[in-house]
């Protein structure tokens, strides 16, 4: 198996300055061949885009993804909270299903481990009904933080996954040996992210900020939304990460870092973001290698 082999996708996220339409264009330009879609806002001050069915933007994005032969492989990011309900998240699969996504990528919000099992569960089963497969991602300053905890959410249901983000992972204080317990086939995408060892105290938010960092949030949530470093950038063990992910498992690449995007412009930084991930990946298959090649 080569990098070649394995799915990469670029995250809304890492550009959610951009439009879905025009996501499309820089992705397939980078070398992507599958995109994130934000078609549920994950805050109320962040950028937000009108993908709701029957609206311009989602046949807009819908034709760019036909021009360009870009797939989207998820849609995101709905909390589940304590009133969350199939209002706001079957919209959401409506959406999805028009841009033939195969993921929703969800965030546990309810401190009552109990009820959030019974939200996601009825959620799990709505969205496999679209083709579509909810997917838990933990978030280490969420009441959902870590791994452990999303996956005895997700073998509740019967059809849910984990979204497995590596700068939430690493801030969560996980490690690799942590992913051997948690099912294979519970795995949908690897979201790939670079750091320091230590969250970042000193980030200055830039005025360009469309992922809705302000200065009263955390560091864990400054750095998550606007300083994150490209795969092998930074300090976290990613190689050896990858080397407990089915080689199936599509990988997402989710780098905001508005500075950077400011200085050399999106197209570069996706170009960018695409060869960190491969050169990863290569270099994770080559160390496996028993004979020093993949």
């Amino acid at each position: 198996m080569t990098a070649s082999d394995r799915t990469f996708a670029l995250a809304h996220l890492t550009l959610l300055g951009i439009a879905p339409p025009r996501m499309a264009e820089v992705a397939a330009e980078a070398g992507f061949t599958h995109i994130g879609v934000r078609v549920v806002p994950a805050t109320t001050n962040e950028v937000r885009y009108d993908l709701r069915v029957g609206t311009p933007l989602l046949r807009e994005t819908r034709k760019a993804l036909d021009d360009t032969g870009i797939r989207v492989l998820d849609i995101e990011a709905l909390s589940l909270g304590a009133e969350t309900s199939s209002d706001t998240w079957l919209p959401a699969l409506e959406s999805g299903a028009v841009l033939g996504a195969s993921v929703f990528n969800v965030i546990g919000s309810d401190p009552d481990i109990s009820r959030l099992t019974d939200t996601f569960a009825r959620l799990a089963a709505d969205a496999a009904t679209f083709g579509i497969r909810a997917s838990l991602e933990p978030i280490s300053y969420r009441e959902l933080a870590t791994l452990s905890a999303a996956a005895r959410i997700v073998e509740q249901t019967e059809s849910g996954g984990i979204m497995l983000d590596t700068t939430h992972f690493q801030r969560a204080g996980s490690t690799p040996d942590d992913i051997d317990p948690v099912s294979a086939n519970l795995l949908t995408v690897v979201q790939l992210s670079d750091g320091p060892e230590a969250v970042p105290t000193d980030i200055v938010i830039p005025d360009y900020s469309p992922m809705g960092a302000t200065s009263d949030s955390t560091p864990r949530s400054v750095e998550a939304r606007v300083r994150r470093e490209l795969p092998g950038d930074g300090t976290f063990p990613l190689a050896a990460i990858l080397h407990k992910i089915p080689a199936e498992v599509p990988l997402s690449v989710e780098v905001p870092n508005p500075v950077l995007i400011n200085e050399i412009g999106e197209r570069e930084y996706a170009r960018r973001a695409y060869h960190a991930a491969v050169t990863l990946t290569e270099r994770a298959l080559l160390a496996d290698s028993p004979h020093g090649r993949p």
